[in-house]
This record gives structure tokens, C-alpha cells and sequence, in this order.
């Protein structure tokens, strides 16, 4: 028998997700490429290319990827609003501003770049599919920020960058 609290806490939890309207997307990294306006000039920390190069490490290795989450306004222009870091990584390695070191599974792809990649392996590179979690434009940009507050709270502090 619910209580009151449940049908409280049922009725917040349903208009919640009514204002938080989205869709999933499917796309790869050439659309997201293609579609993103991100600037690939970043903090050169050697913590932070380590990361961009792990994760390059990860798509090359076809392991599992969290989505990325973007807002689509009225234009259809987009706003990533989760997953800047993960694209300005595939950006700079795609457009060999990234170069592979200390790799430890792919060591043979140390010292390399996208360019050094045989032309089947650079289209399948590309060919990388991402989940997109797309937010409508009426989502407000205070609930865009919850949900990436949200979603990289989930992933934890030691997960693939953000």
C-alpha cells in the first residue's frame, strides 16, 4: 500500500522527467566531428594528454563507451554538455595534434599518429559509434548543468574523461 511520502515522491520524480525532454542518438566520431565546433587547444598538463591518450587507447581497443550528452537548440546548433574533454581528445588525435605514447596494450601504436594509421583503420577510427543523450531546447541550461553534474558524479573521479 503506498503512503502518502511514495505518492509524493512518485508525482515530483514523473514532472520531473516531463521537463527533462530528450531523445538517444546514435553517432560517430566523424559526425561528431562534423557537428562539434570545439576548441581543441587545451591546458597541455602532462596528466591531462595522458588521459586524452588512454582514451584514444579505449576507442582503438573498442571498449565500451559512456555517452556523450548534448543540447540541441533551435537551430540545431549543438551545445555538448557532457563530454567536452572526450571529443577535444578525438579532435586533436584525428587531426594529429595528439601524438600515442606510453600506450601499454597497443604499444605498437607508440610514437604515432592518425595520419601514421592505415587508411582502413583511420575510416573505422571514424566510424567509432557513441551513444548521445540529446536534450531538447527547452531544457534550461540550470537543468544542463544538474545533468552533467549528474552524469559525471555517476562515472566517479576515476572513470574516462568527462
Amino acid at each position: 500500500m503506498p503512503t502518502k511520502i511514495t505518492t509524493l515522491m512518485r508525482e515530483q520524480t514523473l514532472e520531473k522527467r516531463n521537463c527533462l525532454i530528450y531523445g538517444i542518438w546514435e553517432a560517430n566520431v566523424e559526425n561528431i566531428l562534423d557537428r562539434s565546433k570545439e576548441d581543441t587547444s587545451l591546458d597541455e598538463s602532462i596528466q591531462l594528454k595522458h588521459k586524452e591518450i588512454l582514451f584514444i587507447e579505449s576507442l582503438l581497443l573498442g571498449l565500451p563507451l559512456c555517452p556523450l550528452c548534448i543540447w540541441v537548440d533551435k537551430n540545431e546548433e549543438w551545445t555538448i554538455v557532457d563530454g567536452k574533454k572526450r571529443i577535444r581528445a578525438i579532435n586533436r588525435y584525428a587531426h594529429d595534434e595528439l601524438c600515442l605514447d606510453g600506450l601499454k596494450l597497443l604499444s605498437t601504436y607508440n610514437e604515432s599518429f592518425f595520419s601514421d594509421l592505415l587508411p582502413l583503420q583511420q575510416r573505422s577510427f571514424l566510424k567509432i559509434t557513441f551513444r548521445v543523450i540529446v536534450l531538447h531546447e527547452s531544457v534550461t541550461k540550470r537543468s544542463r548543468n544538474y545533468i552533467s553534474d549528474l552524469l559525471n558524479g555517476f562515472r566517479g573521479s576515476n572513470a574516462e574523461i568527462s
